[in-house]
């Protein structure tokens, strides 16, 4: 929000680059989780109540993924002052998203419901992720291309203000 509000909007770029690679690698561990261990642990957890087919584990670590892409995103939009494009965005997708479910739950069970989510997560990391770049007035080649190069951590700890290692 600082440097948008002083217009740094390569300091914006830089952050927001930053904050993607970091969320991606934090959906990318928690996701190998759940997709490893999740069956187990619901299993346990429910007392084997619910029987969740192993081909919906995958999918819920796909969500944890591309949620992280449009909710870090979505920062962009609230440091700009705009939140209601992502709030009216959510709302519309929210609708079309918990229709499909009903549809495909009705058909495919719990892994209908599990594909209508990731319609959500997908579609709005299209929408929130794009609009985001259009806000910083960056390219998703430049913003993936600076993030993968920011994976160094001296230079995350220099963008957020804690020198170099």
């Amino acid at each position: 929000q600082h440097a948008i509000s002083t217009s740094s909007h390569e300091d914006a770029r830089r952050i927001h680059s930053a904050s993607m690679v970091i969320s991606v690698l934090v959906a990318l561990v928690a996701g190998a989780v759940i997709a490893i261990f999740g069956n187990s642990v619901y299993q346990i957890w429910t007392a084997g109540q619910l029987t969740v087919p192993s081909s919906v584990w995958p999918l819920l670590a796909l969500g944890i993924l591309l949620n992280s892409l449009w909710w870090s995103s979505g920062l962009v939009h609230q440091a700009f002052n705009q939140p209601w494009y992502m709030n009216c965005t959510a709302i519309v997708v929210s609708i079309f998203s918990l229709s499909l479910m009903a549809v495909l739950g009705s058909l495919w069970a719990i892994t209908g419901i599990v594909t209508g989510y990731l319609l959500f997560d997908m579609l709005m990391t299209t929408v929130i992720y794009r609009r985001s770049l259009i806000l910083l007035n960056d390219t998703a080649e430049a913003s993936i291309r600076r993030g993968v190069k920011m994976i160094r951590l001296h230079e995350i700890r220099r963008i957020l203000g804690f020198g170099s290692i």
